[in-house]
């Protein structure tokens, strides 16, 4: 089994041997297709699935502008990681913004025809809106208002609270809220879903700070007084069942799973119970990267992501595979 993404696309198995059929002086589409064969042994892929274009996958949340992708080993570029991405199968991705300037980031790099299957989230992360709230003058809006008419922008995000740090104090919770209003009103008016970023902090580490701790107590109750029209999915959904049935009665009927399914119980038992057209998977590469491998995540996880949640609701890889593409092309209104 692949140790980790790096090493498959950089021609390293997990014992540290070159993959012979990556060296030399090969042509890039020669090499891409050895990597991509090397993703499916890796990954335990039949070829029926990979050359069956209905059973293409989708990931709602990667982060390709990161500055991780820039320069990986053995001379491997993020043109070469996209291509072998796209190769195994994963043929839609959405990349959120993370602060405000990767909003622009993001159009640098993808805004060009081989990566039509790439899509773009904008907003702000609300762990950097304290840094950047200067930023967000009068001209900054009017240019975020054109980012959001653009053919390539399917949903506002990622956008949310994050009360996961003890340094956040009452000031930056409420410039949270404020935002987080602000942007929900912006989906409306521009009939897009949203990308819901919300994370509450520990208790522990909250002992001498008199901060709230409980975001998603403060995020439905402003999602009882600014509503989403169109939808929206909580980002990298890590609670148990209530709490998805709380933001589920708020409007918000999709939940983004990803490599945490691995690591917590409790979400576990949600997906179990989850209604089918509610799941939709993520990787929020280069983020959260699975059992026992070390590097940048990448949307190749996606294959071991489905098959832990086909294991856990007791059906097919593909079965999950297909439901889930299903379900993110109606929230984001897209087709293949």
């Amino acid at each position: 089994m692949e140790r980790n993404i790096v090493k498959t696309l950089t021609s390293v198995m997990k014992e540290g041997k070159k993959i012979a059929c990556l060296s030399g002086n090969r042509n890039l589409d020669e090499k891409i297709k050895c990597r991509g064969n090397q993703i499916m042994k890796d990954n335990n892929l039949s070829d029926s699935c990979l050359l069956d274009d209905s059973c293409y996958i989708f990931d709602t949340h990667a982060h390709y502008f990161h500055k991780c992708f820039d320069n990986m080993p053995n001379e491997i570029n993020r043109e070469e990681l996209l291509k072998a991405i796209y190769k195994s199968n994963i043929k839609k991705c959405i990349v959120p913004a993370i602060n405000y300037w990767t909003n622009f980031e993001m159009k640098r790099l993808f805004d060009k025809p081989e990566y039509k299957w790439i899509y773009y989230a904008h907003a702000s992360h609300p762990k950097y809106l304290r840094k950047e709230v200067h930023e967000w003058n009068e001209e900054r809006w009017n240019e975020y208002a054109e980012l959001l008419s653009s053919p390539k922008c399917i949903a506002v995000g990622e956008t949310g609270l994050d009360y996961s740090y003890s340094s956040f104090c009452l000031e930056h919770q409420k410039l949270q809220k404020k935002f987080f209003e602000i942007f929900i009103d912006y989906a409306n008016k521009y009939q897009l879903p949203a990308i819901l970023h919300i994370r509450s902090g520990a208790k522990e580490e909250f002992e001498y700070n008199r901060c709230n701790i409980d975001a998603d107590k403060d995020a439905i109750s402003i999602l009882k007084k600014h509503p989403l029209e169109f939808g929206a999915v909580y980002h990298c959904f890590d609670g148990d069942i209530a709490k998805a049935k709380s933001y589920y009665d708020m409007g918000v009927n999709y939940f983004g799973i990803g490599g945490q399914i691995f690591y917590e119980e409790e979400l576990g038992k949600a997906v179990r119970f989850m209604p089918e057209e509610s799941i939709v998977l993520e990787t929020d590469a280069p983020y959260i990267n699975l059992p026992e491998r070390i590097g940048p995540n990448t949307s190749i996880s996606l294959w071991n992501i489905a098959e832990k949640v086909a294991s856990i609701r007791g059906t097919t890889k593909e079965r999950i595979i297909e439901l889930t593409t299903k379900n993110s092309e109606k929230l984001f209104r897209i087709r293949e």
